[in-house]
């Protein structure tokens, strides 16, 4: 597959689909060591969870997406409270002379 943007909403449901249950990356890129996508867990939790209590698939995709971007949300605060709490020191380079 390639890692080109889909245009077309089908073809974005088919990937996070697919990556849901462990074929691709969303992103369309090369699967990396592990045998799972990183999002492939939510994924799956997520759409299992949206037929569980019987969503349409526009429902499902819309409860996808509010715990990708929960989850985004997430990541960010813990970037930037590590970034206060752990400053690296400045790093000097020198070149050889």
């Amino acid at each position: 597959m390639s890692t080109t943007e889909p245009n077309d909403t089908r073809e974005m449901r088919q990937r996070i689909n697919r990556a849901g249950y462990g074929y691709e990356r969303v992103d369309g890129k090369e699967m990396g060591p592990s045998n799972l996508p990183p999002a492939a867990a939510m994924i799956r939790a997520v759409l299992t969870a949206a037929e569980y209590q019987g969503l349409s698939g526009e429902d499902a995709m819309t409860m996808l997406a509010y715990n990708a971007l929960v989850g985004y949300e997430r990541l960010h605060d813990h970037v930037l409270q590590e970034a206060m709490l752990n400053p690296s020191p400045p790093l000097i380079v020198r070149r050889p002379t």
